[in-house]
């Protein structure tokens, strides 16, 4: 199957469909955090209830009202925090090691 390019579908007229930092962290959700799908109860919920769920499981507070900019821009802390998340650290245990 072919990829398609999707990266400037959202200039269609008369089409309205999610922006791109939005299926990006849908995606990393779905595909690294599916508890949080679970613990949230996200199925179904409103994009911005969505955002503020997964805000709080990272311990960005929010408050007020915000622009769809400022919505990217959450959406891009959440995604970095939730990237770190899954990163793997390997400390060797000290113990093991051989002494000089």
């Amino acid at each position: 199957m072919n990829e398609v390019d999707l990266s400037n579908i959202t200039d269609v007229p008369g089409i309205s469909l999610l922006p791109p930092w939005l299926i990006n962290l849908q995606l990393e959700v779905r595909k690294y955090h599916p508890q949080l799908i679970e613990k949230y109860d996200l199925e179904g919920k409103d994009y911005t209830e969505v955002i503020a769920c997964l805000a709080a499981e990272v311990n960005i507070v929010m408050d007020g009202m915000f622009t769809q900019e400022d919505l990217r821009g959450v959406c891009e802390m959440i995604m970095t925090r939730l990237r770190n998340r899954r990163s793997t650290i390997i400390i060797p245990d000290q113990t093991e090691l051989p002494s000089p």
